[in-house]
């Protein structure tokens, strides 16, 4: 970027900097970096690295911590990777059962990829995101079992639902405080809710 004179960056970052594993809730801006895994240590790396960039070369940014985004386009045979569609997957798949690890209270903010697209796409040339760190996700708590009740009311599903034991380094919970992000905004912007994106994730891949 240096280099080729560029004077603009929007960088992904996780929620995974506040930590989860042992240290879960709401989070803000501001909370503490608690970084407890190889993956969010790269990030918070990067994430200082584009701040001295910024200083010594005057390239804006923009760094968004993004929550747990979901949508339609997920590959819902990677049983790895994905809450929702690791579960929408398996209530779509020929299986009787659909297995959850760790128990039905976790919790997650989950963000509609739509809105996500939306965000960063104005942040291209929204000067009120310039050289700022903004949560990205809902505001929204849902719990393993509240995203379940959704998708079998929407998809009329009738699966059984089996508990096993949980992964090992999964995070409990976590909630934006995006306040920040939302007094950008004001009125002018309204996050899906998970209900209604997953309804529209399974008419996706119903067609």
């Amino acid at each position: 970027m240096q280099k080729i004179n560029s004077k603009r960056f929007i960088f992904i970052s996780t929620v995974c900097v506040y930590g989860g594993t042992s240290n879960h809730g709401i989070y803000n801006e501001n909370s503490a970096i608690t970084y407890d895994t190889f993956y969010s240590i790269n990030k918070y790396t990067s994430e200082k690295y584009i701040t001295l960039y910024k200083k010594h070369y005057n390239i804006d940014y923009t760094i968004f911590r993004l929550f747990t985004c979901y949508g339609p386009g997920q590959d819902l045979t990677n049983m790895s990777k994905g809450m929702v569609s690791i579960y929408l997957g398996q209530f779509l798949n020929d299986t009787p059962n659909i297995i959850v690890k760790g128990g039905l209270d976790r919790y997650r903010d989950f963000i509609y990829v739509k809105d996500v697209a939306f965000i960063i796409k104005d942040a291209l040339t929204n000067k009120l995101l310039f050289n700022e760190v903004f949560n990205l996700g809902s505001g929204e708590k849902t719990t393993i079992k509240q995203l379940l009740d959704i998708m079998i009311e929407e998809g009329k599903f009738k699966k059984n639902i089996i508990i096993t034991e949980e992964t090992v380094g999964d995070m409990i919970g976590c909630v934006a405080d995006n306040t920040k992000l939302k007094n950008i905004y004001k009125n002018t912007f309204e996050f899906t809710s998970v209900k209604e994106g997953i309804r529209k994730m399974i008419d996706y891949y119903n067609y």
